[in-house]
C-alpha cells in the first residue's frame, strides 16, 4: 500500500516540475537564438498558461476518474503529459512552447487530485492520514528536482528530464499496482475489489 501510494505521488512530482520549470527557463530562453525572440509578453504566458488551460483539466478530471479509475487514470495521462514536455524540449518557436505548457496544464488538472484519492483508497484506516500527505509531500520534490536539474541543465534538457523522470515510471508502475478498490466496488466490479485488497 505504501508503494502504491509512493509511485501514484509520481504525478504530482510532474506537477512541481511544471509549476517550477518557467522560473527557472525563462531568463533562458530571451537569450536562446535557436527560437523566436521571447518577449515580456511571451514569457508571461510561458509561465501563466499551465494555470489557465488547468481550469479545464480540473473540470475535466472528475469525470476522467469516475470513467476509468484512479489508477488508469494516472497511468492514461502520463503519456500525453511526456508528449507534451516533449513539444517544449523540442520546440523551435515560441508558438510550440505555448501548445507544450497548455496541454501539460490540462493534464496537470486532471491529475492533481488522483494521488490523493487513489493512496487514500487503497489504505487502511490506520496509515490512510499518513498516505494522503504523500502527494502533497512530491509536489515539493517535483520543484526542488527542477531546481536541482535547471541549475546544471539547460531549458530543452530540463524538459525532457521533466517528461521522463516523473511520466515514465508513473506510467510503468500503474501498469502492475492494483486499481483502487473502492472504484471497482462503485463499478460492481466485486471480485477485483477483493483481489486489489490482498
Amino acid at each position: 500500500q505504501i508503494a502504491a501510494a509512493v509511485f501514484a505521488s509520481l504525478s504530482s512530482v510532474s506537477i512541481g516540475f511544471i509549476t517550477a520549470y518557467s522560473s527557472l527557463t525563462l531568463p533562458q530562453l530571451r537569450n536562446d537564438t535557436s527560437i523566436d525572440f521571447v518577449d515580456t509578453r511571451d514569457s508571461g504566458w510561458i509561465a501563466s498558461l499551465p494555470s489557465i488551460s488547468s481550469i479545464v483539466g480540473s473540470l475535466l478530471g472528475g469525470i476522467v476518474m469516475d470513467a476509468l479509475g484512479p489508477r488508469m487514470t494516472l497511468m492514461v495521462t502520463a503519456v500525453p503529459c511526456l508528449l507534451s514536455w516533449s513539444f517544449i524540449a523540442f520546440a523551435n518557436s515560441v508558438a510550440l512552447i505555448y501548445v507544450g505548457r497548455l496541454i501539460t496544464g490540462v493534464f496537470l488538472g486532471i491529475f492533481s487530485p488522483v494521488p490523493q484519492v487513489y493512496a487514500t483508497e487503497i489504505a487502511e484506516p490506520s496509515i490512510r492520514g499518513m498516505m494522503g500527505a504523500f502527494p502533497e509531500a512530491a509536489v515539493a520534490l517535483g520543484s526542488l528536482l527542477c531546481y536541482a536539474f535547471g541549475s546544471v541543465v539547460d531549458w530543452r534538457w530540463l524538459a525532457g528530464i521533466s517528461a521522463l523522470v516523473p511520466s515514465l515510471p508513473l506510467f510503468v508502475s500503474m501498469v502492475i499496482l492494483p486499481e483502487s478498490p473502492q472504484w471497482l466496488t462503485k463499478k460492481a466490479k466485486l471480485n477485483e475489489a477483493e483481489k486489489s485488497l490482498r
